[in-house]
This record gives C-alpha cells, structure tokens and sequence, in this order.
C-alpha cells in the first residue's frame, strides 16, 4: 500500500471539516419525487447555524456557497418554498409553526432527527422580517467548521510541505508504537532502494534501515550514529539519527548524512596518530593544552622527563594539575613561597601565549630542563621540556678548561699573542704593555695593529722584517724562530707558527724584562754590595767587604736601563 503524504494531509484536513450532521437529501427527494428548482442534490453537510431572513415572502439574506440547501443561484421570490418543502420532508410540525409564524408571529423551536443526529429549526418575527433557523442540535470535538478558502490553503500547504520534504536530503520517517513505518519522505525511499539494491521502488511495509531502537527518544546531545551498508559491501554513508516522540505513541525520526564531518575526524585522528608517532621519536617532551587549558596531545618524552605517570597524563588533565603534578615531582624549581610559585606560573601560561617564555629550570636532583611556551591556533598552548643536563656539564667543563687555558697563558712569562686564519685577535695575555708600556700592543685587535706595535716596541731591522714577512706573507715558511731587539736593546725571542685551524701564535719573550723597582736608592746599593763581593773574591781574600759608598747604578751596570 503506497501512502502519499499529500494524501494524509488532505484525509486529516477533510476530516477536520467533516459535517456534524450529514443527510443524503437527494434520496428523500428521490423518494417523493423531484424537488424544487434550486436545491442541492446529493449529501447535504450541516455543521453551522444556516439563518435566512425573509422580507414579505423575499429571501433578502445572502446564500453561502456551501448552504446545504440552496445554490447561490436560486430564485429568492421561491426559496421559500424550497425550504418548506425540504424542511417539512423533516417533521411535519414544520408547516404548521411557519404558517403560525407568518399569520400571528409565533415564534417556534422544533426538533428534527436526521440520521443518528439531530436538527434545530427555529423561526421567528424580527420587524417586518421572518428569520428561519437551521442548526445542529448537538456539537463534537471531533468536528469543525473549515472555511472552503482555509480548506484550499491547506491543499496547497500540504503540497507545498510535501515537495519540500521530497526535495530535502535528510532521511524523515515515522513509525507507530510497534516500530513499523507509516510514513516516509522521498530522501528515506532512495536510500533504502541504494541500500538494498532495488529500483523498483518502495513496497509497503517499509523495512527499517537504522537499528536504532523505535520506542527510544533520541535528542542532538545523544549523537547517535549509523551507518548504511551497501549491497557491493563498498562503505555506506554515515547518518546522525534524531527522534521525538508524537502523541499517537509513535516517533517522528530525522537522519542527517554526516560523511564530510566523520571525514573531517577520521582526518584529524590520521594526523593526530601521524604527529604522535613523529613526536614519539623526540627527545624532547612535548604539551599541548587546548583554549581551555586541558592536556590534549602528550609523547612518550614527557613521561620520562617529567617522571609523570602516563595514566594521569592521558586523563587529560587541567594545566594547574599538570604543574601542581610537577611541583609533587620536585620537577620543577621550588620557590622560596607558594605565591611566588603561582606568580611564576601565571607568567608561563601568560608569556606561552604570547610566545616569549623560555626559561630554564634547575631542579633539586641536579637536572636542567629547558622550558619553551609557544602559541598554537585558535587559544592552543604547547610546553616544551628539554633535558639539557648533559649540555650544562658539557658547557661548564669547557669554561673551565678555557678559565684554566687563559691562567695559563697569563702566568707565561712572555707576551703571547693568537690569531685566526683571517687575522682577529683571539687570545692574548696582559704581558704586552708591561714589558712595552706606550706601544699600544695591549689594544691590537688585529695583525696589522699588531705588526705596528712592533715596529714601535723594538728596533727596526732584518731580523724585525723577517719575522713580519713570516707572519703577514702566506708564502713565507713557518715555523719561524728568532731573537730581534727592542727599543731598550734587550734581546726578545720570537716563535711564529701555526696551531688548530690555522691559527697564528706569536710568542715573544725577552731575555730580561725589566721591572720597574719601587725603591731606587735600595736597589743601587744592593747593586754596589754585590760589586764588593765580586771584587773581594777576585783579590781572594776570603772577606766580604762592604764598599762605604757606591757609585750610582747607572755608571755601575752600562746598557741597561731602570724605568720608574
């Protein structure tokens, strides 16, 4: 049985305009004969009062088109006439009371059965008028009065709805309480011809595409899902079914088609699982925390970094957990109070929003972890933890070994300068202006400053030239070793030659630096003591002889000289 749904509509609408009282006239009249000129033949619906006013024997009342006992074209100068003939074929009581009523102006109320219901015939005398009245005795529930104009909105409703829902591609049906349909829209019929193979259309009773249950209510918040199978067993669209329940116990259901939103999840769990085995390599531990601050993606590195047990951390839990879990952990920096710690705290979700937190932190154990706080889309946080342990020991071992290199190199005697391949000055020790004090070594950034001091600090000469033709020629040999002298004639040792990644080292050292004494008359007499005894030892005799009063220093050691 094939049921329309422009036909349910126009049943209920007819039945909503069914007649309380309904009487096959025609057949009366049949039976006595054929009536009056103007009056309806066939079923006659009488469902409203029907008043008709009459002026000297003249219908001056209007006619509706759905009178039950006249046709908008009847002679009024006759209607009348119609009336009795068709109302006294009622109750013969009728004649008498008009007749009455049109002498002496009685007015009357009489009672005729139709069928299983009754009539109400009523006349009486308004002025110069005669007023006839035809109404249903007694009124249901079960019927109404539905102008012809609203009955033709209905129709046209009822088409207007049923294209609309056959046009639709949402899946609409209803069901009655024991789960069978009733009643479906264009949309369910193709999907159950595609689910089931057949284009031959629908045959009644439908069969259910959806195991959901009949009698259960199924609200938006349930996201209550199917999917169709397919006879080829090729994959079958996916639905979100929706049901209310209808007063007739049954439900009215709704099947949205959600195949691009189970794509999109299907693609966002790929990347998801995609991201997780990439970041499931890392070393580094990585957080992100959705808008809301809830854990949302984790790899295995921050279980281990953080010493969190990946059951709490796949819970999904809040981002003060997360820290409050660390602080339980002692893995993170303990604050000398609990309000510090939340200031600190507020400044990481702050600042990671904003992309600018990096700090490190130094945890009790002796662990360093690198904290970086970088932004994601729409209100997303990740943290990342680096342990960089190995690098803080790794970068305190070579200070040290640098701190040691440059106390060695200061603690050498000798002024000792190193530059790279491109001529910087890269090391050097503060050795230079105390043996050349003026010559402006101590501020050479360069070579060529370099060579300049030189040639300001000693004397001029081929010794002078070769070692700077050694040390700015690129074809000269090196290692070059040799003595020059300086502008106070002592004898300086030069030690050109290439270290690692050809870099310069230039060592000079002087045979005697001179420092300056802080007491000068001590020193000229420690220096004509030593004269005395060198001289008593010459003459042998075997006494230590101190000279009365020595001569200057200066005249004593020639070609040296003292500097303040």
């Amino acid at each position: 049985m094939d049921v329309d749904i422009g036909s349910v509509l126009l049943f209920g609408a007819v039945s909503l305009c069914s007649a309380s009282v309904a009487v096959l006239i025609g057949a009366r009249i049949a039976r006595s004969g054929a009536g009056p000129a103007g009056t309806r033949a066939g079923p006659i619906v009488i469902d409203a009062p029907h008043v008709y006013e009459f002026s000297e024997g003249y219908l001056v009342s209007l006619i509706d088109p759905g009178d039950p006992f006249l046709d908008p074209g009847t002679d009024r100068s006759r209607a009348m006439e119609i009336l009795c003939h068709l109302l006294g074929d009622l109750t013969p009581d009728f004649s008498t009371a008009l007749a009455n009523l049109a002498q002496r102006g009685e007015a009357f109320l009489l009672t005729a059965p139709l069928a299983a219901d009754a009539l109400s015939l009523g006349g009486r005398r308004d002025g110069d008028r005669l007023v006839l009245t035809v109404a249903p005795l007694c009124a249901t529930a079960e019927r109404r009065t539905v102008d012809a104009a609203a009955l033709a909105d209905l129709h046209r409703e009822a088409a207007e709805l049923r294209k609309a829902l056959d046009r639709s591609d949402t899946l609409a049906w209803k069901s009655d309480t024991s789960g069978a349909i009733t009643w479906c829209n264009a949309a369910y019929i193709r999907a159950l011809d595609r689910s089931t193979g057949a284009s031959g259309g629908a045959v009644w009773p439908l069969s259910a595409l959806f195991d959901a249950p009949p009698d259960a209510p199924l609200a938006a918040a349930d996201d209550h899902r199917e999917q169709l199978s397919l006879p080829d067993g090729a994959a079958g669209p996916w639905y979100r079914l929706e049901s209310d329940p209808e007063p007739d116990g049954g439900h009215l259901w709704l099947a949205y088609n959600i195949d691009r939103i189970v794509a999109a999840e299907q693609a966002r769990q790929n990347v998801i699982q995609t991201l997780s085995k990439t970041f499931a390599h890392m070393t580094t531990g990585l957080a992100v925390f959705d808008r809301t601050r809830r854990l949302v993606l984790f790899n295995p590195a921050l279980s281990t970094i953080t010493a969190l047990d990946p059951i709490h951390l796949s819970a999904r839990p809040g981002l003060g957990a997360f820290l409050d879990a660390l602080r339980e952990k002692r893995r993170i920096p303990e604050p000398r109070d609990y309000k510090t710690w939340r200031r600190e705290m507020e400044a990481l979700e702050r600042d990671s929003a904003a992309g600018t937190y990096q700090q490190l932190w130094s945890l009790p154990d002796g662990q360093t972890l690198r904290v970086i706080g970088r932004p994601h889309p729409d209100g997303a946080m990740a943290l990342f933890f680096e342990d960089i342990s190995s690098e803080m020991q790794l970068t305190r071992t070579y200070r040290e070994r640098l701190t040691l290199l440059e106390a060695v190199v200061a603690a050498d005697p000798a002024a000792v300068m190193v530059f790279d391949r491109d001529g910087r000055l890269v090391l050097s020790n503060n050795r230079h202006d105390a043996i050349w004090p003026g010559a402006g070594l101590g501020q050479a950034q360069r070579l060529q400053e370099a060579v300049d001091g030189w040639r300001v600090a000693m004397q001029g000469g081929a010794d002078l030239d070769a070692v700077i033709a050694a040390v700015t020629d690129p074809r000269s040999g090196l290692p070059f070793k040799g003595c020059v002298s300086d502008a106070h004639g002592r004898r300086v040792h030069v030690v050109c030659q290439r270290i690692v990644a050809g870099a310069l080292e230039v060592r000079l050292a002087p045979e005697m630096p001179v420092r300056a004494p802080t007491d000068h008359r001590r020193s000229a007499l420690d220096l004509a003591r030593r004269a005395a005894l060198a001289d008593a030892a010459q003459r042998g005799d075997g006494v230590a002889r101190t000279a009365p009063h020595p001569a200057p220093a200066a005249s004593r050691t020639a070609g040296t000289k003292i500097t303040p």
